[in-house]
């Protein structure tokens, strides 16, 4: 991997305050929330960016989305995980490169390449600990000065939210660039509202489903059995052009009257290929969809 990248020069942007959930201390984790790994995506747009007002944009969203600007926090006496809003900085790095923008090559060859992003790093989270110093977010802003192009990437937590939440806030900050406002302003009601209740029954039907669920693992066993199930999966990268995505689905679509997302003519697609390939057969899958775009702005 060559790297060519100069002038880089990190920018920490904090809120605007006050922020929307001004005078809270911390934001809970739910239970669905305290998922820890990171996940990224990138933008490209044909053309220069400006970078001051990049940053008062991403102020003004940060006032929106306070709990990007926040750090994980543990409570030493319930051992539970929050993220304190402290208004701290969300690292923002800025370089230029030489290199030519060569995505294709770098996904067949699995790379992360520095010129594009800047990964969050891999943290643990200890009970013991009071606050972390990392940020749960970093954002990097790459000029490719061959093609004029500039590109914006994410390292994006995911105890921040999901993909659509990221979606909202890469949204917002353009819209905040371009002096429009956004489309929304999130409430974050349901951190603070009452815990839903359920019947004791239910839970007992559920369990006698997926009784796995019931079973309360140590996080000693729980890494365990994580590093058990990746020391025998294998990594395979295909990708598919819009173009051949949607003849996948129109080929699903037209043999059936029951309504399929793309998202699953996908999953049926590459479950139906490797078990004609192989020759221990699919019984079972879960997926995830991570989509990245080259996508234009004017």
């Amino acid at each position: 991997m060559n790297v060519v990248c100069s002038k880089t020069h990190v920018y920490w942007v904090k809120p605007v305050l006050p922020v929307t959930l001004d005078g809270i201390e911390s934001l809970p984790l739910l239970g669905g929330d305290k998922i820890f790994p990171s996940f990224n995506a990138t933008l490209v747009i044909p053309g220069a960016l400006c970078i001051e007002k990049l940053k008062r944009a991403l102020a003004q969203t940060l006032r929106d989305y306070p709990h990007i600007a926040g750090r994980l926090s543990c409570d030493p006496k319930t051992q539970e995980l929050s993220i304190r809003l402290t208004n701290d900085g969300v690292p923002v790095t800025v370089g230029s490169t030489n290199l030519p923008y060569a995505t294709d090559e770098w996904f067949h060859n699995n790379e992360h390449h520095p010129d594009i992003l800047d990964r969050l790093p891999v943290t643990s989270f200890r009970p013991s600990d009071e606050l972390s110093p990392q940020p749960l977010a970093r954002f990097k802003i790459t000029t490719w000065e061959i093609t004029g192009e500039t590109s914006l990437s994410a390292a994006w937590a995911h105890v921040l939210g999901d993909g659509t939440t990221l979606h909202r806030v890469m949204h917002a900050w353009s819209n905040y660039y371009q002096d429009l406002p956004p489309a929304i302003i999130p409430t974050f009601d349901k951190y603070f509202g009452p815990a839903p209740k359920i019947e004791q029954q239910s839970i007992y039907d559920t369990l006698a489903q997926v009784p796995h669920l019931g079973v309360h693992y140590s996080a000693k066993r729980f890494h365990e059995m994580y590093n058990e199930m990746v020391s025998t999966t294998s990594r395979v990268d295909i990708k598919l052009t819009f173009e051949e995505i949607m003849a996948i689905h129109y080929m699903v679509t037209k043999s059936t009257k029951t309504k399929v997302s793309t998202m699953d003519c996908l999953a049926a697609y590459f479950v139906t290929v490797l078990n004609r390939t192989e020759d221990e057969p699919i019984r079972e899958i879960s997926n995830l969809l991570q989509a990245s775009e080259r996508a234009h702005y004017s």
